[in-house]
C-alpha cells in the first residue's frame, strides 16, 4: 500500500473512533447507518486500523458488534496482489477444471519472457498487448479458465485475499471527507456481470503482471513475479453499486 493510502485509513479511523454516532459528520453517519441501520444516535462508535495483507482496513465496532471495510482511493486501483506460485496454488486446488497447463500458462504471462520461472532474458519480455498478439492460445485458455471460476476468485480478491484473516464485508471508495459505501456482495455480482479492456479480464477487473520489469531497471526488479488485478473504473462504478 502507498503512503498516502494508509494516511488515509488512519485519518478515516480517527474520524470514527470513540465518537458518538451524533457528533460524526454526515458522511461518516451516512457509513455507519449503511452497515449498521439499528445503530442509536447516543451509540459510540470504535475504530481501529487492521494492517498487514488482510483484505479490511479497518474494522469498526457499532454496538459491540464489528464490522469490516476495505477503503480504496485514487484512480486505477489494485484490489489485490500476491506473489504469483502463491496464486498458482489456490486455483490449483480451489478452482473447478484446473488443469497443469492453466497453471503453466498464468506463469508463461505474468513473467511475460518465454519461461515459467522469469530466467529469460531481458530482451525477450513482453508487454500485455505484445502477449496476447505473440500467443493468443495461452490468453483464451486463461480467460475461459478465469470465467468459469469467476465467484470464487472475486471472493478471494476482494472478501478472502491470501492471508484469510478478518474478510471485507464493505467497500468504501473516498477519503476522511467524503465517500461511497457498498457491501461487498453487491461489488462481486456487479463485477461479475461487467467487463473491462484488458488482456485478460476476470469480469471488471484486468489481470496483469505487478511490473514485467521490460527495462530492466533494478528500482522494479522486485516486482516480478507478482499477479495484480487492478478495477480502473472502481470511482464512477462504486456509485451505480
Amino acid at each position: 500500500m502507498s503512503a498516502s493510502g494508509f494516511r488515509n485509513e488512519h485519518r478515516i479511523k480517527d474520524e470514527l473512533d470513540n465518537k458518538r454516532f451524533n457528533s460524526l459528520s454526515s458522511n461518516f453517519q451516512n457509513m455507519v447507518l449503511f452497515i449498521c441501520p439499528r445503530v442509536n444516535h447516543s451509540d459510540i462508535i470504535n475504530a481501529s486500523v487492521i494492517g498487514g495483507t488482510c483484505k479490511a482496513d479497518i474494522k469498526i465496532t457499532v454496538s459491540k458488534k464489528d464490522y469490516f471495510v476495505s477503503i480504496k482511493k485514487g484512480s486505477g486501483n489494485s484490489v489485490h496482489q500476491e506473489p504469483l506460485n502463491d496464486f498458482v496454488n489456490y486455483i490449483s486446488t480451489k478452482c473447478t477444471n484446473y488443469t497443469s497447463s492453466i497453471g503453466e500458462d498464468i506463469k508463461h504471462f505474468i513473467w511475460g519472457d518465454g519461461t515459467l520461472n522469469g530466467s529469460g532474458p531481458v530482451k525477450n519480455r513482453l508487454n500485455a498487448r505484445q502477449y496476447k498478439k505473440k500467443y493468443p492460445k495461452k490468453i483464451n485458455n486463461l480467460i475461459l479458465f478465469f470465467s468459469n471460476n469467476m465467484q470464487s476468485m472475486l471472493a478471494r480478491i476482494l472478501i478472502h485475499g491470501s492471508s484469510q484473516s478478518y474478510p471485507a464485508e464493505f467497500l468504501y471508495y473516498g477519503d476522511d471527507k467524503a465517500g461511497v459505501i457498498c457491501r461487498i456482495s453487491d461489488a462481486i455480482t456487479f463485477l461479475s456481470k461487467s467487463s473491462c479492456n484488458s488482456a485478460i479480464n476476470l469480469g471488471g477487473l484486468s489481470t496483469q503482471a505487478w511490473n514485467r520489469n521490460i527495462n530492466d531497471s533494478d528500482k522494479s526488479a522486485h516486482k516480478r513475479g507478482q499477479i495484480q488485478f487492478k478495477w480502473g473504473g472502481l470511482k464512477n462504478d462504486i456509485t451505480k453499486i
